[in-house]
């Protein structure tokens, strides 16, 4: 899981810059009252970050075992990893891109709040339970501390979808002084 956890660091990346960058331009276009234009960075943040997480999934499940080799020589190590990975990929091709993307609205916006409750409830409320009942309590071992990303993921997208789809973006949070 270490080692997975690094490349993770290495290959997310990216998908936070974009998210940094959509954030940036989201707040810009609220402040120009141009709600067509966060739409629409919504939607090109989410279209590069889809392509980037294909090609991330296909090297991960391709070339798993390479990428972990970088790191150690151990063949039990090697297999695990590779296993850990197959199943933590699906995080980046489901639910990993519309998670930061709407991220990306709700921070652009000012609704930070929105932010703090989706994180909390994907990761703590959710992936630290999914972990410890799909590794040990089901048996799955790292498999299922893999699997448990792309669910607790999911978890965290249907906490943002709610404000998002009441509209609550399009009210901006920043006041003028």
């Amino acid at each position: 899981v270490g080692v997975c956890a690094k490349l993770n660091v290495i290959f997310i990346l990216p998908i936070i810059a974009i998210n940094s960058a959509e954030t940036v331009m989201i707040g810009q276009n609220m402040g120009a009252k141009r709600l067509d234009r966060v739409m629409a960075t919504f939607r090109m943040a989410l279209l590069i970050t889809v392509c980037y997480s294909a090609c991330i999934v296909g090297l991960w499940w391709f070339f798993g075992d390479r990428l972990i080799g970088l790191f150690t020589t151990d063949p039990q190590t090697i297999a695990m990893g590779t296993r850990y990975l197959k199943m933590h990929c699906w995080d980046y091709m489901l639910v990993m891109p519309l998670a930061y993307c709407l991220g990306g609205v709700f921070a652009g916006t000012g609704h930070t709040g929105v932010i703090a409750l989706a994180n909390t409830a994907g990761s703590v409320i959710s992936r630290i339970p999914l972990c410890i009942l799909l590794g040990t309590t089901a048996g799955l071992g790292v498999a299922g501390i893999g699997l448990a990303f792309p669910i607790s993921t999911a978890v965290t997208v249907l906490v943002y979808l709610v404000p998002f789809v009441k509209g609550l973006w399009k009210e901006s949070t920043v006041r003028s002084q």
